[in-house]
């Protein structure tokens, strides 16, 4: 698979092995990782998230689902 920026083989950011099928982005450090070391586990990701975690209301409801 050919990265469409520089037609570049996509290799894996941790193993900096070529990435066979689809690759993986960290969610935390934004890393494009193998489905080896794809879980923050795996690649030693100190990062936090990116997005808040979704925390339910006394309603029930996740707050992002609250439009008034």
């Amino acid at each position: 698979m050919k990265d469409k920026k520089n037609n570049s083989v996509l290799k894996c950011d941790f193993c900096n092995e070529m990435i066979n099928g689809l690759p993986f982005t960290c969610n935390y450090c934004g890393k494009t990782l193998c489905s080896k070391h794809r879980l923050p586990e795996a690649h030693d990701c100190t990062g936090e998230p990116k997005r808040p975690p979704r925390v339910l209301n006394p309603w029930g409801k996740y707050d992002s689902d609250n439009k008034n």
